[in-house]
């Protein structure tokens, strides 16, 4: 797996702008660290109290692909959860949470191998 290519900054801005600054996820508005966002009628997480900074997380793992299909915009939160439970390249045990499926489908159409 390659590193994050030189425009990841932009790049990763352009993919958070893409779905109004906030997690695909839970839909929690954009944070920065020390400065809480307050939830509001978009969140759909539990009210835990948890910091949720805006992260782009490659969905198969390799920080060189860039297709949008390959980035989502997610909270921390969402972020580790989404990384331990989903990878493209497998076949889900699970029905996929209405969010990832433009996501999964987009992969598969480009080619993504599935073990």
């Amino acid at each position: 797996m390659m590193d994050y290519p030189e425009d990841w900054r932009q790049i990763a801005d352009g993919v958070k702008e893409r779905v109004g600054w906030r997690c695909v996820r839970c839909g929690h508005p954009q944070e920065k660290p020390g400065e809480p966002a307050q939830c509001d009628k978009h969140c759909r997480h539990k009210r835990d109290g948890k910091q949720r900074v805006l992260t782009v997380h490659h969905l198969d793992g390799d920080k060189s692909n860039s297709e949008w299909w390959n980035l989502a915009a997610l909270c921390q939160v969402c972020h580790l959860h989404v990384q331990a439970a989903y990878h493209p390249d497998q076949i889900p045990m699970f029905e996929l949470e209405s969010w990832l499926v433009p996501y999964h489908e987009a992969s598969r159409k480009n080619n993504v191998n599935i073990r």
